[in-house]
């Protein structure tokens, strides 16, 4: 029970990307910082405009080597990345493995190992407990006869709700957190300066210095962190 901690370090692994890109600033000036016309550059091999992905080792230049934590207990990254649009709102995609700390199967549901009971399913909620007692209830985001799917996170682990998470159960005992954090960006192209915050933050943080070269965008925060990231064609 213990390893469900962890999910609340997973859930903020998206935030913790957005920040990486600079330390927390309170000058109310920062949001008036020139940026370049995202949409002049649409058609620009070196936009930023576009799905950029990252790897584990990028993910743990941004995190000071949070992932590993988080890998420690028992999670696997799967997918991450960062979408800039052009009306310069951003949003940042994280998805982990998380089946060895909570999974559903055929049999009931196991946490951490542990096998306990499907309470009850009437298609939108999945109830689950020990002794007959509900310990925990998921809430699918579509109604289905199937108990697997996709399912809201429980409010009370404490997930912002503008996260935008979700776990999803399959079958043979695989499930997946999937979070959606989205944020707004300035970036000027002359500079190479990005600031970006998270919807939940009020300011903008220090700017980082982006280099684009093709397909190729490497990400140096205030700090002196350099993350590389591949435009997702």
């Amino acid at each position: 029970m213990k390893k469900l901690l962890s999910l609340l370090t997973a859930c903020a692994l998206c935030t913790c990307v957005f920040a990486a890109c600079g330390d927390k600033d309170k000058d109310d000036d920062a949001k008036d910082t020139k940026s370049s016309s995202a949409k002049s550059e649409k058609k620009d091999k070196n936009s930023i405009v576009g799905t950029w992905t990252l790897d584990e080792e990028s993910i743990n230049v941004l995190m000071d080597g949070g992932l590993d934590e988080i890998e420690e207990q028992g999670m696997k990254l799967t997918d991450a990345s960062m979408e800039f649009k052009d009306d310069e709102t951003a949003k940042m995609h994280v998805s982990l493995d998380c089946s060895e700390i909570m999974c559903l199967t055929d049999d009931g549901f196991k946490i951490s190992g542990m096998d306990i009971e499907v309470i009850d399913f009437d298609g939108t909620n999945l109830a689950v407990g020990m002794d007959g007692q509900t310990i925990m209830t998921f809430e699918r985001t579509e109604k289905s006869d199937d108990k697997y799917g996709e399912y809201k996170i429980p409010a009370d682990m404490g997930m912002p709700e503008d996260y935008n998470a979700k776990f999803i159960f399959e079958k043979s005992g695989v499930s997946y957190m999937d979070m959606n954090v989205g944020g707004t960006y300035t970036y000027d192209k002359e500079s190479g300066e990005l600031k970006l915050k998270s919807d939940d933050e009020d300011d903008f943080g220090d700017p980082s210095t982006v280099k684009i070269d093709g397909d190729k965008m490497e990400i140096t925060s205030s700090e002196g962190k350099t993350a590389t990231l591949t435009r997702k064609k």
